[in-house]
């Protein structure tokens, strides 16, 4: 938080303005624990103002990651984009490995444009490599491959209304809505676009957007709620709130509370104001099917496959090598249908197959039909019949989706020792008194071995 009031500051010195309460709540809240990432959006910000926009014009975008990529992307003539979109696929790569590739003429030029007038590629030693992974990703993928953090301000009720709306109408700006419509204010359409974007269920901005394909058809199924069940897991405030009940049991709206005031510690908010951002986001995931709730109290709805008990800020860590991970899929994909997970550990020859279960839980690649009864799902017998490379990416996808795997790397490649940064995250969830020195090791070893795998150490 140090790091973030240092860079606020100097925004706010550059601006020559003091950055309003909203649009700073929102910066921190897209960008936080990726420090990349916030200086990256304080230097857009400080652009846009001294280029005339008015920062209260800046918030009501509801800009996301996606949107500064996008204007990254934008920034690049058709030429530079088009080569830029073939290299991100031989990246890392030295000058010599890229000469062999690529038999642009320009060669030099185009490399020189990208590392030096748009900063999309950076030469570290003689290594060129795009200035970090989730870009690389982004390119490929066309998907942000981070734990994003967010709180919801709006119930569910009137955002999914508003969702349908929009979908029945054709609506693609706030102009269109405000248009011959009473119902709707400006201000309320604003904050509704605003949600509906931390959901992923539309892109652009409110002056010009578009509802995200898989809403509309969820919405055409009635399937909006799977669809939001699938989202709100992304989200990495619940994945901590889940972690919290998979120990608890069950969760009241205080210590809802407290986990979201800890959490999002940057906004500026009453104590009354907390408790209804609190009963507003077990509204949410009550709606998205993840928890029940009774008087004031929440549980987890049946039993949760994205849920370790031992994780770091309620993300997934590693219990057992990818070897012996495969090895668990290949027998438990030799029984023909469910099967108990007894039989699988008898088979092989172990006592349990709880770490197991674990990492394929979290690769989603097998399902339960019962307590103890499990199979390989589509994926799961898909990945079986992988390629190594095709099973590689696989991984690395899943395992960069994970917010401390992200810094954990970025703290590597800013020098830091790789046990000591592991380290730095079991003192910042406040485990370091639940997780000896042989146990933190252990843990770290099986984290790199994971990395390793994916080829991104």
């Amino acid at each position: 938080m140090e790091d973030s009031k240092r860079l606020i500051a100097k925004m706010t010195e550059e601006m020559g303005k003091p950055i309003i309460k909203q649009l700073k709540e929102q910066v921190l809240e897209i960008s936080t624990g990726f420090p990349w990432l916030l200086k990256k959006y304080c230097a857009h910000i400080i652009k846009l103002v001294k280029a005339g926009h008015k920062q209260t014009e800046i918030y009501e975008t509801g800009m996301q990651l996606e949107d500064l990529f996008e204007e990254e992307l934008n920034s690049l003539d058709e030429v530079l984009r088009e080569f830029f979109e073939r290299l991100i696929n031989f990246l890392p790569a030295t000058y010599y490995e890229i000469t062999e590739t690529f038999d642009d003429t320009d060669l030099h030029y185009k490399l020189t444009a990208l590392q030096g007038a748009h900063r999309l590629i950076r030469l570290t030693g003689k290594t060129y490599d795009t200035y970090n992974d989730v870009l690389k990703e982004y390119v490929k993928t066309g998907k942000i491959l981070i734990s994003k953090k967010y709180i919801m301000r709006l119930q569910p009720q009137g955002v999914l209304t508003f969702l349908k709306a929009v979908i029945d109408n054709d609506w693609r700006s706030t102009d269109d809505i405000i248009k011959g419509n009473n119902k709707y204010q400006r201000g309320s359409v604003y904050n509704r676009i605003n949600e509906l974007k931390r959901l992923e269920l539309i892109e652009g901005s409110h002056k010009s957007f578009t509802v995200n394909s898989s809403a509309i058809k969820a919405y055409q199924d009635g399937a909006l709620n799977e669809l939001l069940n699938a989202t709100f897991k992304k989200n990495a405030l619940t994945k901590i709130i889940s972690n919290s009940l998979f120990i608890k049991k069950t969760l009241n709206i205080e210590e809802v509370k407290n986990i979201l005031k800890e959490e999002m510690s940057f906004i500026e908010a009453s104590d009354s104001t907390w408790t209804n951002y609190a009963r507003i986001y077990c509204a949410w995931l009550k709606v998205s099917g993840i928890v029940i709730s009774k008087q004031d109290t929440i549980s987890l709805v049946g039993r949760s496959a994205d849920i370790n008990p031992t994780s770091i800020d309620g993300d997934y860590v590693p219990t057992i090598y990818i070897t012996q991970l495969e090895r668990f899929l290949l027998i438990l994909g030799s029984f023909e249908g469910a099967v108990n997970i007894k039989e699988v550990a008898k088979k092989m020859g172990r006592s349990s197959s709880n770490g197991m279960i674990a990492g394929a839980e979290f690769l989603n690649l097998i399902q339960f039909h019962s307590r103890g009864v499990v199979e390989l799902n589509d994926s799961g017998r898909e990945f079986c019949i992988m390629t190594k490379d095709n099973k590689t990416e696989w991984v690395k996808t899943k395992i960069l989706a994970l917010r401390y795997v992200n810094e954990y790397l970025e703290r590597i490649n800013q020098g830091v020792n790789g046990i000591t940064a592991f380290e730095l995250f079991v003192k910042e969830i406040g485990y370091e008194n639940e997780w000896n020195e042989t146990t933190v090791k252990w843990k770290h070893k099986l984290l790199r071995n994971w990395l390793s795998y994916s080829k991104l150490i």
